[in-house]
C-alpha cells in the first residue's frame, strides 16, 4: 500500500489531476513532467512517487472483471480504493477512476 507521509492533502489532489491529466485532457496522460512544471523539482519527484503508489492501490480493484458497465466499474473500484485510503478526497478517486475506466473501457 502507498505510503503517504507529510504531504498536504488537497497539494496531493491537484498533484494527481496533473499527473493524469484529468479535467485537462481527453484521456490519461500519466506525466511526470506535467507535476515538474508546477512543483519544484525535489517536490514533484516526491509526489510521483506517492502518486505512482496510489496509482497502483488503485488497479488493485478487480472491478474490470465483474462489473456489468463502466459505471459500475469506475464505483466498484472507487469503493475498493476508498476502503484502502478513507483519509484521501475524493478528487483523487475520480482521477483515477478515470483512468482505470479508460484502460479498460
Amino acid at each position: 500500500m502507498a505510503e503517504i507521509k507529510n504531504v498536504d492533502y488537497q497539494t496531493l489532489a491537484r498533484a494527481v489531476a496533473l499527473w493524469t491529466g484529468y479535467d485537462s485532457a481527453s484521456c490519461p496522460t500519466r506525466e511526470d513532467e506535467a507535476l515538474r512544471s508546477v512543483f519544484p523539482v525535489d517536490e514533484a519527484g516526491r509526489l510521483a512517487t506517492i502518486i505512482k503508489g496510489l496509482e497502483d492501490d488503485f488497479y488493485k480493484s478487480q472491478a474490470h472483471l465483474t462489473a456489468k458497465n463502466l459505471s459500475e466499474m469506475k464505483d466498484i473500484a472507487s469503493s475498493d480504493f476508498k476502503r484502502l485510503h478513507p483519509e484521501l478526497p475524493k478528487e483523487i478517486a475520480n482521477a483515477f477512476a478515470w483512468c482505470y475506466t479508460f484502460d479498460y473501457k
